[in-house]
């Protein structure tokens, strides 16, 4: 597994920290994205220092830091600039927006990593008891402001960092189930899951920088969803740790009786409680895979294409049907080919496809 600071993105932007993206082989991209949106792409626009963002000092009682130490180690428990900056937003364009602009409103005033259910349920009861807020974390992926500390109105605010709990507990290769810590992000899941032969099959566009436990919360949906279901699909049980207890719900494929407090759970977006553990339902790693693509000539016969895959029966692990513009970027996004032959033929098709079959451009 890699380390807290590896498995975090960039305080500014998407991405790891020291990614960035190379597009020095995908000659047409720049092109086109200023052509689209008739921007300036030449013009740079870097995000202030670091050290430049002003927090809020630590607004922290003695006697509730004092009582989170002695639950927890020192590298549990962090008040490091750093850290409550990359904790204060999530990734929606408003946020990257306020954060690369050093307009930090409201900050986390500790961050704290548990690495087990019992260190969650002590830290829930004690910001109970001491009417401290707490904000769940996952990956930091969030786009709906729900790491937004603005309404916590002089409160202190811890943010639980979820992602040490990060384990796959059980395989069942039986009953085709895996017991998942909620704090395991996407790739770090699969490759543990990949030992037992089994996927989970839920991919969405954040699979790299979201946690099981942020799917479940956000009643998320993934690239594989055609085929394998949502996320609450999948989900069999939960473990949601709750100021008044400890929810457990039945680790059972279907039930005839009652509510389903699964799915009150599910899409709670981390205010009812804490997700801890998740039972899901997994599959075997297909034996082989088989990409397709398909040009159609305008966007009603793409979906009437796709209305007949429905009908009879007909369903992909992943079917996208993307629009022109969407199409234009995947053509500006390929990489340039080295054979003269084959930029021929990409011309020839291009050709073909607009000027003789009158394609949508």
């Amino acid at each position: 597994m890699q380390k807290d600071e590896q498995r975090q993105m960039k305080w500014w932007g998407w991405g790891a920290e020291g990614t960035r993206l190379d597009v020095s082989d995908k000659p047409g991209l720049w092109p086109y994205i200023q052509k689209t949106l008739g921007i300036d792409i030449f013009q740079p626009t870097p995000p202030v220092r670091l050290e430049d963002i002003k927090l809020s000092p630590v607004h922290v009682e003695p006697t509730f830091m004092s009582a989170l130490k002695d639950l927890l180690r020192d590298d549990q428990v962090s008040t490091d600039h750093k850290q409550r900056v990359i904790h204060s937003y999530g990734k929606s364009f408003r946020d990257l927006w306020r954060m690369r602009n050093a307009l930090v409103e409201a900050s986390p005033d500790v961050v704290v990593y548990p690495e087990d259910e019992a260190q969650v349920v002590a830290i829930v009861t004690l910001c109970d008891q001491m009417n401290v807020v707490l904000i769940p974390f996952g990956g930091g992926s969030n786009i709906v402001g729900g790491l937004d500390a603005a309404q916590a109105k002089g409160r202190t605010v811890v943010s639980l960092d979820m992602k040490r709990m990060n384990k796959v507990l059980q395989v069942d290769s039986d009953s085709m189930t895996a017991t998942i810590e909620a704090g395991v992000l996407g790739p770090d899941m699969e490759e543990q899951l990949k030992k037992s032969g089994v996927t989970l099959g839920h991919f969405p566009d954040s699979f790299v920088h979201s946690t099981l436990g942020g799917w479940i919360a956000t009643r998320s949906a993934g690239m594989q969803s055609d085929k394998y279901g949502k996320i609450e699909d999948m989900v069999l049980s939960i473990r949601l740790v709750t100021p008044k207890g400890t929810i457990v719900t039945r680790t059972v494929p279907k039930s005839a009786s009652g509510i389903n407090i699964n799915h009150l759970c599910i899409g709670s977006e981390g205010v009812l409680g804490v997700i801890t553990q998740a039972t899901m339902q997994v599959h075997k790693i297909p034996a082989c895979r088989h990409p397709h693509g398909y040009i159609f000539p305008n966007w009603q016969s793409g979906v009437a294409a796709m209305r007949e895959c429905v009908d009879q029966g007909l369903i992909p692990v992943v079917s996208r049907l993307n629009d022109p513009m969407k199409t234009g970027l995947s053509f500006a996004y390929k990489a340039e080919s080295s054979s003269t032959v084959a930029k021929l033929v990409s011309k020839l098709i291009k050709w073909y496809m607009f000027s003789v079959r009158k394609f949508d451009p």
